[in-house]
């Protein structure tokens, strides 16, 4: 099932971590996350974020960056992303 998580603060960052975590270990039934969205940013993946990738945006984001300045970042709000 692909999976966007729409909302990236500290419930969406843990849920995107325990996504991650179970993508890893290639659990059934398979999750990609899709996409990460916050009130200001957006980064897509039609393929899946790998696990690696996820995490790492979650980093960032506990550090103060945003989804808009991540590499495959976009400046906007959740309509815009999820128009994108």
């Amino acid at each position: 099932a692909d999976v966007v998580v729409l909302g990236f603060g500290k419930v969406g960052r843990e849920l995107a971590r325990q996504l991650a975590a179970r993508r890893a270990r290639d659990e059934a039934p398979r999750v990609e996350v899709v996409g990460v969205v916050d009130s200001r940013g957006f980064v897509f993946e039609p393929a899946g974020l790998a696990p690696r990738r996820l995490l790492a945006l979650v980093r960032a984001k506990e550090r103060g960056g945003s989804l808009s300045a991540a590499p495959g970042g976009h400046a906007g709000d959740p309509d815009a992303a999820l128009a994108h």
